[in-house]
């Protein structure tokens, strides 16, 4: 059959993969219930393929039916779901004239894949940026859960689950109307951060049968010797703990381990990188004072949406390494949330880390339809460049406008790994950007803490 109707055509498409799909969980289920054990969940084939949970629906161009069966081929052999039912698909497939791979190149890819698996399974898994965010989980009448089953969230225990992924940073975020520099918001701010605190805890407590709040990497690792999933605090936006250095104290007994000392907005602490009065300024004499706190009780600085000069006052004023929790590379797409090139090669010299988001707007000029899993890596790739592996991590964004093709959810952290195996990354550079050159900042800072909360 000839390209012909492309329209047509990927209509055929969709009903093709969509009845591959019944098939292959109606295969998996009747084996289940037929060797006689116990009968476990119903396999969800979307959820498990990275942002598959989007298609077959959101089929709608020849390229992208082209990219489904690509993306598709390593998962499939390394699950054992390569079979004659994947023959009949690839025989169908090429009589609508999409290119499927061969089988040596299936198999090659299911060993990618497999490899990825067993390498995430055994080193920390840690996304340093997903918002915990009043619009979904403290909106009690929605009743969102970070443990519920087909999540609406783009983080869920059971999608990092499904994408290997075994720690993840909660950021408290709240929206903000009216002035951050005013008085009367500083002085009532921190009552509605504690509030959020309170609820954001017990929502965590009361799923610990399955995950608990982490402060540091032992205490990762020994939730994870359980099985469960480590949860970490971190506080986006200083804002929320208006004027009082002692607030600083309580975030730590709360179990905080870091602050992004702005949002989207100039505040008390320092200026924004977007909406401020100048993006050429940058600490205030109150940050200074805050970044001197911030580094005697072991709080790791967070640089992500502050202005360039506020990055160069922290910087030379700290003497803790830095990190930007969520940020892109200036160099490889210039938007003002990017850090750039002068600004990682100080990061360097400060032993801190960038942990690199997937925010399509922050990360390429292409249709926002378009980026994803390549501009991520491309970023990471700029970052490594410039600063040393030993400076690069993720911090994808997800429930903060982060994600995108190939990473849209937890569940496509795997997706990250394949790519970073393909692009010639060891498991030693992997482990470092998956965590631990994050933990390395987190031990120095904890280190270098001489002060006690509330001493």
């Amino acid at each position: 059959m000839k390209i012909g109707n492309r329209r047509c055509r990927n209509m055929k498409y969709v009903t093709l993969i969509s009845s591959f799909i019944i098939s292959i969980l109606m295969i998996s289920s009747c084996s289940k219930e037929e060797s006689g054990g116990e009968k476990k969940p119903e396999y969800h084939f979307e959820q498990n393929v990275g942002t598959i949970d989007k298609l077959p629906q959101g089929l709608s161009t020849y390229q992208q039916c082209c990219a489904y069966a690509s993306a598709i081929d390593g998962f499939l052999a390394d699950s054992r779901l390569y079979s004659a039912q994947y023959s009949t698909l690839n025989n169908a497939l090429t009589d609508y004239n999409v290119p499927v791979a061969t089988a040596d190149v299936v198999d090659s890819k299911a060993k990618v894949y497999s490899h990825a698996k067993k390498l995430m399974d055994k080193i920390i898994v840690l996304d340093t940026h997903s918002d915990f965010a009043e619009v979904r989980y403290y909106n009690k009448s929605k009743n969102y859960t970070i443990n519920e089953s087909q999540s609406r969230c783009q983080t869920s225990i059971e999608r990092m689950h499904q994408g290997h992924q075994n720690a993840q940073y909660l950021a408290t975020w709240m929206s903000i109307s009216g002035s951050q520099t005013s008085q009367k918001a500083l002085d009532a701010a921190p009552a509605t951060l504690w509030e959020f605190y309170d609820y954001l805890n017990a929502h965590i407590l009361s799923n610990s049968s399955v995950c608990g709040v982490a402060r540091n990497r032992s205490e990762v690792l020994a939730l994870r010797q359980q099985g469960k999933v480590a949860f970490l605090y971190g506080l986006e936006n200083a804002f929320w703990t208006g004027t009082d250095l002692l607030n600083l104290d309580t975030l730590v007994m709360k179990g905080y381990t870091y602050v992004t000392l702005s949002h989207n907005g100039d505040n008390q602490v320092c200026h924004s990188a977007l909406k401020s009065s100048s993006g050429g300024l940058g600490l205030t004499e109150f940050g200074s004072d805050y970044v001197k706190r911030m580094n005697e009780l072991g709080l790791v600085i967070d640089l992500s949406h502050t202005s360039d000069q506020t990055c160069w006052d922290v910087m030379n004023e700290s003497i803790a390494p830095v990190v930007f929790t969520h940020s892109g590379a200036y160099g490889e797409f210039a938007h003002a949330r990017n850090v750039n090139d002068d600004l990682l090669k100080k990061l360097k010299d400060n032993g801190g880390v960038i942990q690199v988001y997937l925010v399509q707007d922050f990360m390429a000029s292409s249709s926002i339809s378009d980026v994803g899993l390549n501009e991520l890596v491309d970023h990471i790739n700029h970052c490594v460049a410039v600063a040393g592996i030993d400076h690069v991590g993720v911090g994808i964004d997800l429930d903060g406008g982060g994600g995108g093709v190939g990473y849209n959810s937890s569940n496509d952290a795997i997706n990250l790994t394949v790519a970073l195996i393909n692009e010639g990354y060891s498991d030693e550079d992997i482990a470092k950007i998956w965590g631990e050159n994050y933990f390395r900042v987190l031990d120095k800072c904890q280190s270098l803490a001489t002060r006690f909360p509330a001493e």
